[in-house]
């Protein structure tokens, strides 16, 4: 369980380390599970933090998420394309 981090790309980088520690290599391919409107992001994240196979397993979002979720995604998709290159 990884309990560390205060953000997704923080999560994928102490996960990283927790698997390693296990004797997983990044070459494996991983599973994760977020969002499903935070599936894009996540997985950018994680290949840079050195993740080479993910695959993500979206969870559903209410119906009354649908719209904010989006909107907030989508500024959030902005600030990666613009900053965490």
């Amino acid at each position: 369980v990884e309990d560390r981090s205060t953000s997704t790309q923080e999560n994928f980088r102490f996960s990283m380390q927790l698997l390693e520690q296990a004797g997983i290599s990044a070459s494996e391919p991983v599973a994760f599970s977020t969002s499903d409107f935070h599936c894009w992001r996540a997985a950018q994240y994680a290949r840079k933090e050195g993740f080479s196979e993910v695959r993500c397993i979206p969870a559903s979002s209410p119906p009354t998420m649908v719209v904010p979720s989006t909107l907030r995604e989508a500024f959030a998709v902005l600030y990666y394309a613009a900053f965490q290159r």
